[in-house]
């Protein structure tokens, strides 16, 4: 189970395992995006990002049409992500703590997402990767 809360926004996003994704108790369902020019991908940095990673990111999104937005929290980015909102997000470095609610409402909303448990553990941190299916390797492709 995940939850993420915002207070300015009283916005409740919640997700069980199986049992789908809700915002403010309504359903969701991720993006239906082909391509990254189709919407706004969620771009995150943190202090282990180095601005030459991020420009790099930044290019390539915008080479492909794309245009990005950043909020400050990659939880909630990841929310809007599972909102449809967005088609997408990136990060070189996120800790386990700050993603691992909203990974379960990108999945549950039927999204995908880089196996982050599995490459990093509940107490490490690393690369997130999420959004719509059909996007998902062009989000990849993103990275350095």
């Amino acid at each position: 189970m995940g939850v993420i809360y915002n207070p300015v926004t009283d916005d409740l996003y919640a997700a069980q395992r199986g049992c789908g994704a809700t915002w403010n108790g309504a359903p969701l369902r991720i993006s239906g995006a082909q391509r990254l020019d189709e919407g706004l991908t969620g771009l995150g940095c943190s202090a282990r990002t180095t601005p030459e990673d991020l420009g790099l990111i930044a290019e390539r999104l915008r080479a492909a049409g794309g245009l990005f937005h950043r909020c400050g929290s990659g939880a909630l980015t990841l929310a809007y992500v599972a909102t449809g909102q967005l088609i997408g997000y990136v990060e070189m470095h996120i800790n386990a703590w700050d993603c691992l609610a909203a990974i379960l409402l990108v999945e549950e909303a039927g999204g995908v997402s880089n196996p982050f448990l599995a490459e990093h553990g509940v107490t490490g941190g690393g690369r997130i990767v999420a959004g719509a299916p059909a996007v998902y390797d062009q989000l990849v492709d993103l990275l350095p």
